[in-house]
């Protein structure tokens, strides 16, 4: 019976220990051992290990919002963006794929490696937003492309869809409402530098949501008549992101949109 109990006791007194040294390496700075696959977390959560993914995202240029440990709406757009940074499909939880994907992330591929160092890249098919400051990616966001008649109705838009395209920063437009259905999101507005050549930026043709001024599928190239080639158009951000966005980027700032790699 004596045998049981001190068996009993030094198996607890391995754990406690085994948990010392994964506590000290953790605050020493060094990646510890995780004895258990961390648990799926989902908007609504409210716990340190939500504290521990918005602390991740933050590092790797994503911006879930405040690190307060709870899994809101601005947690919720930067998970969306890093799961479709990473090839995965963006959805409502952050479970055991997602969690891989953040102890080993992919590299950002620019879209236009051979880009202005201070620039903007929209990606149309991941609907992806990034911002590089010297070739460097610094702000990963997602985004929502144009797809109807009102999308840009507090930004600055030649077309109801998201272009392809070089363009340039456009000022900021502000709300002119209180809707907080409204305010979640703000527009980053972009119109087309006269002397840049359309066709050079174009690569594949007019993309968005839908179909193009043509009514061609997406996907299919098209290089429009003068009257037709939009001289604008916008994304829209999550507000958050806006805040932090606009304190980075200048009118006049060059804005690449592609439909992907």
């Amino acid at each position: 019976m004596a045998s049981v109990i001190h068996r009993g006791i030094h198996r607890h007194v391995i754990k406690y220990l085994a948990g010392t040294v994964v506590v000290t390496l953790g605050v020493l700075g060094f990646p510890a051992p995780v004895s258990a696959r961390p648990r799926s977390l989902h908007p609504g959560d409210y716990a340190k290990l939500v504290e521990r993914l918005q602390e991740r995202l933050r590092e790797l240029k994503f911006s879930p919002g405040l690190v307060n440990g709870y899994y809101g709406a601005e947690t919720q757009a930067a998970v969306w963006a890093f799961q479709k940074s990473q090839g995965l499909v963006a959805q409502d939880k952050v479970g055991a794929e997602t969690w891989r994907a953040l102890a080993d992330p992919r590299q950002v591929t620019p879209l236009v490696p051979e880009g202005r160092p201070q620039r903007v890249e929209i990606d149309l098919s991941r609907q992806l937003l990034t911002v590089y400051r010297r070739d460097r990616p610094l702000l990963i966001s997602h985004v929502s492309t144009g797809s109807g008649p009102y999308f840009c109705q507090y930004g600055y838009s030649s077309s109801t869809l998201t272009p392809a395209g070089d363009f340039r920063v456009a000022k900021r437009a502000r709300h002119s409402t209180v809707d907080p259905m409204v305010t979640m999101d703000e527009a980053l507005s972009f119109e087309r530098d006269p002397a840049i050549d359309f066709t050079s930026g174009l690569r594949g043709g007019l993309m968005g949501v839908g179909t193009d001024l043509a009514g061609r599928r997406p996907g299919e190239p098209l290089i429009p008549a003068p009257s037709q080639r939009p001289t604008s158009g916008c994304v829209r951000i999550p507000a958050h992101v806006a805040e932090w966005l606009f304190r980075m980027v200048v009118v006049g700032e060059p804005v690449y949109v592609r439909s992907g790699p």
